[in-house]
């Protein structure tokens, strides 16, 4: 693709854009949105959360509820609607 290209070419057309990288450093999607102002949305999300969710209950039944870890799980499996919602409805950082 032409460098800068997808800056004239996204707001014409639905495009998506991929940039892989074999490392997982912080500067390559820095560099690649770099200017980029909009809606991002990115893969795996869901699975992330499934799996978070899962390990959270598993967590709860090991752990003392009152105890700092089982203190720390309860607003996370007790909110979680609200943060899947809130999730789901691409409001973080707006």
């Amino acid at each position: 693709m032409i460098a800068g290209a997808e800056r004239w070419l996204t707001p014409l057309f639905d495009i998506n854009l991929y940039d892989y990288q074999t490392e997982q450093g912080c500067e390559y999607p820095s560099k690649f949105l770099a200017g980029f102002s909009g809606d991002l949305q990115t893969d795996g999300d869901s699975l992330i959360l499934e799996a978070f969710s899962d390990w959270l209950k598993a967590q709860q039944s090991r752990v003392l509820s009152n105890g700092l870890l089982g203190t720390a799980l309860s607003p996370a499996i007790n909110q979680w609607e609200k943060l899947t919602s809130q999730l789901s409805q691409h409001e973080i950082g707006k």
